[in-house]
């Protein structure tokens, strides 16, 4: 079976699967794919370590997230649309006070009752 033609510009996909294993020697095998490289253990020391960077990290990163959800800024003419919380076939169309509930039909919003 042939591949598909990639699109233009598109990245190649490219899958990667690791397995770690202790040899006899006391080293750790890494494999990716087709490659193995070997390594010396971590330490207890180092990864206690990088675990306690990497929750630093995470703290300076929660930060700067303070809100969940985005925030939409609104226009005068241009109406707002979400799902409705009790009926979820059919979406709240807001636009400046005016809320209506609907359906989209043929690309068009109906208000529905």
């Amino acid at each position: 079976m042939s591949q598909p033609k990639r699109r233009k510009g598109a990245q190649k996909r490219v899958r990667v699967t690791i397995d770690a294993n202790r040899t006899g020697s006391g080293m750790v095998s890494v494999q990716f794919g087709g490659v193995t490289v070997q390594t010396d253990p971590v330490q207890p020391s180092v990864l206690a370590q990088n675990v306690a960077s990497g929750r630093e990290a995470l703290r300076r990163a929660a930060r700067g997230i303070p809100k969940i959800g985005v925030h939409i800024a609104r226009m005068p003419d241009v109406p707002l649309f979400r799902v409705d919380p009790h009926h979820p076939d059919r979406v709240i169309r807001q636009m400046g006070d005016k809320i209506e509930s609907g359906v989209f039909m043929n690309g068009r919003f109906k208000v529905e009752p």
